[in-house]
């Protein structure tokens, strides 16, 4: 019976055992899966967390480069929109320099009597011209269109023919005052010298007529074309007024 319970006692210590290693490398074991699965976890977080960054680093890059890109095509669309403005201006400027020359040409003078008023009328037309000519170089700078920089060219070439003409006309008619003058001063019997004034006056006149008749036919031989240069200049300006902006 001792050895009985003995051997029994052997038995059931050497089960407590084994089932006590057994609960225990179980727990191990568990604590092991529970390591790794915490440790996959972990770096699955880590992973993540990595990934993320580079997400959030790449993101903040586009940001970046976007915002530049916007600030370009900002100083771009400026500069686009200053180049036509200047366009605008410069085709504005020289259509009044242009006609303002024109019509000067033809109607600038005021007394073609004075000889005085008439030197003033050629150095303001000579002037006007100065200003032509360098409205046409500003012109001719920002406007990439050769039809219109054909137009200014030949409307040019007219104008300073009118001028050519009209400045041998001044020359002409300051040579008639002075004769007029010439009259009024001579010592001769009054009779005499009512005559050959009036004479010298009806070829005043008669000059007066053929200048600005000249100028006239002058003027309408090249009405169409400045017809057709104003008509090309306001499509021009509407074109660029309604370009897309970028």
């Amino acid at each position: 019976m001792d050895w009985i319970d003995t051997n029994l006692l052997i038995s059931i210590c050497t089960c407590a055992i084994g089932l006590t290693q057994f609960l225990f490398w179980r727990y191990i074991a568990k604590q092991k899966s529970y390591e790794s699965e915490k440790g996959r976890n972990l770096a699955t977080k880590e992973d993540i967390g990595e990934i993320t960054k580079e997400i959030k680093t790449v993101e903040s890059s586009f940001i970046n480069e976007t915002e530049k890109l916007k600030t370009t095509l900002s100083v771009l669309a400026n500069i686009q929109t200053n180049v036509a403005s200047i366009e605008r201006e410069a085709i504005i400027e020289l259509n009044k320099s242009l006609f303002t020359y024109l019509n000067f040409t033809m109607t600038g003078i005021n007394n073609s009597r004075n000889n005085n008023e008439l030197d003033k009328y050629i150095n303001l037309l000579n002037e006007k011209h100065r200003k032509t000519n360098e409205d046409i170089i500003l012109f001719n700078l920002f406007i990439n269109d050769r039809e219109l920089q054909n137009q200014v060219e030949r409307l040019f070439i007219d104008i300073i023919s009118m001028d050519t003409e009209r400045q041998k006309d001044v020359i002409e008619l300051k040579e008639i005052n002075n004769k007029l003058e010439s009259i009024k001063n001579e010592d001769i019997g009054t009779k005499e010298k009512r005559e050959k004034y009036s004479k010298a006056i009806d070829k005043y006149k008669s000059f007066i007529e053929k200048m600005y008749d000249k100028q006239l036919h002058k003027y309408n031989s090249f009405l169409e074309l400045q017809q057709s240069f104003r008509k090309n200049c306001r499509a021009y300006i509407y074109q660029s007024i309604e370009k897309p902006e970028h």
